[in-house]
């Protein structure tokens, strides 16, 4: 039998990467993937991260990190060994500090587990326009009954009520955004396209990236286990509507946002509280799309020249000045008035320049 040196070479580089693949070490299984129930769970244990996706929504956490705290800090967990268990579990085992890691695919859920209690995952969420922060109606909360008040019912309408919880946490906080947003208090995303909501625990935090606006910072502790949830059809068997259909931004970018002299003042707004509020608009609020005021229901009965005010014949020049100052600051088609109901109203063949795009302005006709 005739052995040559590079039969020799080559036959002892096969044995040494069987050998090494037996043990793990190969690049090929640095990458382990399982897939279960929609969820794909990635683990790259060369560079120590992970990344969570399901079918229905794509990647929903990227760049995960598995972390240890202490007093002095949070300590990254190196030295990964991944496995699958059982075809649709994956687990990983870090050297230091020493810890198990189990994620484990449920048919709406990832249910995680580690078996130190100091255990924290970090990660980046996806979070553009489409998918955004929110607070969800959880049945764990307060029971409630929203209704409407009765003044409906002088119009000829009927009071609506719709049965619903408060959160269960901090319920007696309403929350407004502007904008891709994050706060200490909301730790579910809503994803606009697929009518599915995106649960994390709620000792989560997430935080909005500055240097990218699209990604949200997160934190999620694991003490002993935590559970991601999915909520589809979120719109129509939770909140119950007929039917959900996403928001056209094409035609819309948002739905009209207003300052109203109503929310405010009641019927007791003056011409100056409307113009001082905005001022104020303009210079705080303008860039992130506030930009309409409404005058509400009060101007007609007021004096003329102590609210702007609408005479039988049409605008007053108090009314006019107004309109002319809020112009230069807000720009055209931002004021919007409130009909009055009074007398016989009809629409202007050709509504104001300055009036609310979409509103209809009337004046009287005794």
């Amino acid at each position: 039998m005739k052995f040559t040196v590079n039969g020799l070479i080559k036959s002892s580089l096969i044995f040494i990467l069987l050998v090494l693949r037996l043990l793990g070490y190969s690049q090929t299984d640095s990458l382990v993937s399982i897939s279960h129930f929609g969820w794909t769970i990635s683990a790259d244990q060369g560079r120590g991260l992970l990344r969570i996706e399901h079918e229905s929504l794509g990647l929903l956490l990227g760049n995960i990190q598995l972390n240890l705290s202490n007093p002095e800090g949070i300590r990254i967990a190196r030295g990964w060994i991944t496995q699958k268990l059982n075809d649709h579990q994956l687990q990983i085992q870090t050297k230091n500090p020493k810890s198990t890691w189990l994620f484990n695919p449920e048919p709406k859920s990832m249910v995680i587990t580690c078996t130190s209690a100091q255990a924290l995952l970090t990660a980046e969420a996806p979070a553009s326009a489409e998918r955004v922060v929110a607070r969800l109606v959880d049945s764990r909360g307060v029971p409630v009954n929203w209704a409407a008040t009765e003044e409906i019912t002088g119009w000829g309408g009927s009071i609506a009520s719709n049965p619903s919880f408060l959160p269960v946490k901090n319920q007696e906080v309403m929350t407004f955004a502007l904008g891709q947003v994050s706060g200490t208090n909301i730790t579910s995303l809503f994803d606009r396209t697929k009518d599915i909501a995106i649960v994390f625990s709620e000792q989560t935090t997430i935080q909005r990236k500055q240097q990218h606006s699209d990604l949200l910072y997160v934190t999620m502790p694991v003490p002993g286990n935590t559970i991601i949830r999915l909520i589809p059809d979120y719109f129509t068997k939770i909140l119950g509507v007929p039917f959900y259909s996403r928001f056209d931004d094409s035609v819309f970018p948002t739905a009209p946002i207003t300052w109203c002299s109503w929310d405010a003042y009641y019927d007791d707004a003056t011409e100056s509280d409307v113009v001082r509020n905005a001022d104020w608009l303009s210079t705080n609020l303008k860039p992130y799309g506030f930009k309409y005021v409404q005058v509400d229901d009060g101007y007609d009965a007021r004096k003329v020249n102590e609210l702007i005010y609408i005479q039988k014949e049409g605008l007053d020049s108090a009314r006019k000045a107004a309109e002319a100052q809020l112009d230069n600051e807000l720009g055209p088609k931002e004021i919007s008035t409130w009909p009055a109901m009074a007398g016989k109203l009809y629409q202007v063949e050709r509504p104001s320049s300055r009036i609310m795009a979409g509103a209809k302005f009337f004046r009287w006709q005794c």
